[in-house]
């Protein structure tokens, strides 16, 4: 079972995720898709990290223990 799911992460955010995931034993997966791209009707995971593209279906509400947001503000 995955602990964290990253969306919209591309290749060099990726490689740097998991050298900080690896030595904590956190499961990850990761797609460079947004939520809505990417097509599932689940959380694929208790954790989602997004960036700023996508849409947090309102029916995961119930079944997330967290959102991480990876954004910065201007």
């Amino acid at each position: 079972m995955l602990d964290v799911f990253f969306y919209e992460a591309f290749a060099e955010e990726t490689r740097a995720l998991r050298g900080y995931l690896q030595p904590h034993n956190i499961t990850a997966e990761f797609t460079w898709k947004t939520i809505r791209e990417h097509g599932e009707r689940k959380p694929p995971a208790p954790f989602i990290s997004i960036r700023t593209q996508s849409i947090i279906p309102i029916s995961w509400s119930e079944e997330l223990s967290g959102l991480l947001t990876r954004s910065t503000v201007y």
